[in-house]
């Protein structure tokens, strides 16, 4: 008796040769684009942001005070950067910190701030954190943010 061998045995190499074809050639539509406006208020933390950072590798150190920061400010961008549109009061900055620095004194759980909207607006506050990432974080929320130890 001749033993016919089975297709099942190849079914992985099948399935696996499929998939690499897809990806090869694609499924026949290009990647679709979205484009979105950003909230006023993330654009200025981010703007504050690269200002800080662009200070701290030019001089080796961070900003220690606001007018450290608006001298940078003046080469890349508008001080109006330092100024919340939603309640137009000036973002805290805890000039002095490393953005990308040491969080030994951050607790997990908390949100560790360089900047951040005094007031706010609709129950929630910009936070930039000292990571660099930008945060809504709700009123409720907000004894999670935490500021560096100078």
């Amino acid at each position: 008796m001749i033993k016919r061998k089975s297709n099942r045995a190849n079914l992985p190499a099948v399935v696996t040769s499929c998939a690499l074809l897809s990806v090869v050639f694609g499924c026949g539509q290009p990647p679709s684009v979205v484009e979105t406006e950003l909230p006023e208020t993330q654009v200025r933390l981010m703007s504050l942001k690269n200002a800080y950072t662009a200070f701290t590798d030019q001089r080796g150190r961070p900003p220690r005070n606001e007018k450290e920061l608006q001298r940078q400010l003046a080469d890349d961008s508008s001080p109006e950067v330092l100024t919340s549109p939603r309640d137009g009061q000036p973002f805290k900055v805890c000039y002095g910190a490393t953005l990308f620095g040491d969080l030994a004194w951050a607790s997990p759980d908390s949100i560790p701030a360089l900047a951040f909207e005094q007031q706010g607006a609709d129950g929630t506050k910009w936070v930039l954190t000292i990571p660099g990432a930008i945060l809504e974080v709700p009123d409720d929320e907000f004894a999670k943010v935490v500021f560096p130890p100078n």
